[in-house]
């Protein structure tokens, strides 16, 4: 069964809240290191300095990245309502209209005979149907284009959010190298080599995933060829059986 709107929305948020908790530790373990690596600065080594540096460069990096995430936390949702509501609010009332088209609502209509008859009961019922047919058809298919952005958005945050919880564990054993002062040159200089491969391939993956995004978002064609069908809106407008 399809999530509902409730159970999208709540995904969404708890990854952000994920995302925020993993950032905030990894900025916690990095204060850990930068204080314990601070205090015997005089005797670290270029490589211990320079491996401290890149890990805040990094922790940088990724607090920026979180907060122009952040930005479009709230913008998704709406997409996301909008989406149900053009299924809720357009494609279903308008889709429970096509099969009452030829039912009469007058059951004198149903003698009606001759020409004019025939006229309204073949020609004019189909065009009401097709019309109809045609406005439902195409909110499922708006409906579908605002959720395939939505969900080109999800896909950016759990990438986000897996590779924030590897990269987290790497500042994690460097906060208790740091600590301990054993073995230290290697452990930050290790972490540090490790964190920066990661954060490139993260970075990648992302990127990636952002040029689907866009993908989906300048596909104006999908848009255009869904208003700009008048097959069954002649002129681009209801028929004259509908108007009157």
């Amino acid at each position: 069964m399809p999530p509902t709107l409730e159970e999208l929305e709540t995904s969404w948020n708890d990854l952000f809240s994920e995302a925020k908790d993993a950032v905030g530790d990894i900025e916690d373990y990095f204060r850990q290191i930068d204080d314990a690596t601070s205090v015997v600065v005089e005797t670290l080594s270029s490589a211990v300095k320079e491996g401290v540096k890149k890990l805040g460069e990094i922790k940088d990096d990724l607090v920026a990245m979180y907060n122009e995430a952040e930005a479009h936390q709230l913008p998704v949702i709406s997409l996301m309502r909008q989406s149900f509501a053009w299924l809720d609010n357009v494609k279903s009332p308008i889709s429970d209209l096509s099969p009452k088209v030829t039912i009469w609502r007058d059951q004198n209509l149903s003698s009606w005979k001759g020409g004019a008859g025939r006229a309204y009961l073949i020609e004019k019922t189909g065009q009401q149907r097709a019309a109809i047919d045609d406005a439902w058809q195409n909110a499922d298919k708006i409906s579908a284009w605002l959720m395939d952005i939505a969900e080109r958005n999800v896909d950016y945050m759990l990438e986000f959010v897996d590779k924030l919880g590897v990269i987290l564990g790497q500042y994690v054993g460097a906060a208790a190298a740091a600590g301990t002062l054993i073995g230290i040159a290697e452990a930050i200089g290790d972490a540090a080599d490790m964190v920066a491969q990661l954060f490139a391939d993260m970075v990648d993956l992302l990127t990636d995933v952002a040029s689907r995004f866009m993908a989906a978002v300048s596909d104006e064609r999908k848009i255009d060829s869904i208003t700009s069908d008048n097959s069954a809106l002649p002129g681009g407008k209801w028929p004259e059986s509908v108007v009157g």
